[in-house]
This record gives structure tokens, sequence and C-alpha cells, in this order.
């Protein structure tokens, strides 16, 4: 997410030096990359061949830091996300944790395997929501 349009670009070359550079080196095979529309900073979705990999990149992505374009031989300061592609059932879940995140005081909703979590404190139990009406119970 947040990755500018380059000129001259070749998706899966520049997927390939940002991953790069959190640590891990994929192979161009491994991996399909299309950007999902052509507006400016469009989202690139990512298929991966195994979910290993999957799970390295987010591990290494998470320890690696802010991520910024700049720092990836690319113009431009945006800081790159990782995120996870989530389900049209997951999506609206995810969205109203994140509203409550703000209006209730909780500190930490998450993706994990297509799992939604969210924390009230940053030593608090994780609480798992699976549906809408999960929420509703906080």
């Amino acid at each position: 997410m947040n990755v500018p349009k380059q000129e001259q670009e070749k998706t899966e070359e520049m997927v390939s030096s940002i991953i790069g550079h959190v640590g891990i080196s994929i192979a161009t095979l491994d991996f399909k990359a299309k950007g999902i529309s052509q507006a400016a900073n469009s989202p690139i979705l990512l298929e991966l061949n195994d979910r290993n990999t999957r799970n390295l990149i987010f591990k290494k992505r998470k320890e690696a830091g802010v991520l910024k374009m700049e720092n990836c031989d690319y113009s431009g300061k945006n800081i790159v996300y990782f995120n996870e592609d989530l389900t049209r059932a997951k999506q609206e879940p995810f969205t109203q944790a994140r509203k409550i995140k703000m209006e209730r005081g909780y500190k930490f909703p998450w993706v994990k395997n297509g799992q939604i979590y969210i924390r009230k404190t940053e030593d608090g139990q994780a609480i798992l929501i699976k549906k809408l009406d999960d929420l509703n119970d906080l």
C-alpha cells in the first residue's frame, strides 16, 4: 500500500526490490503482482505461492520498522505499508474495529492470518472479532 506509480514501472521488479529491503530475497517467479487500479498510489496485490513466504514477509516487515520508498531506491517519501487482503465479509468488521479504537479507547486493532483482533491496552488480552456482533460486546 501507498506505493506511488513510477515511470517505466515493472511492478514485479519493484515489489522484489521493496521486499528485498526488508531482508528477503524473493525470485520473480515466486509471486504475481498487479496494481489494483491506475490511481497514483493504488494498492499492489501480491499473490504468493505458499503461506510460509507470506508469513516470513510480514515478520520481516515488522522487524524492519518504517519503510520508505526512498530507502528502496525509488523516488518519493511515501511510507510503504503491507496489509492482508481481506474478504468482503472481514472488511466491515475491521473497519468498525478501527472506529471503536478511537471511540472507546482501544489501542490495537489488527489482522493476522485473516483474523481480526483488538486489544484495549498494550499488555491486555487479544480479543478475536469474528463478526460485527462481537464488536457490540466490547
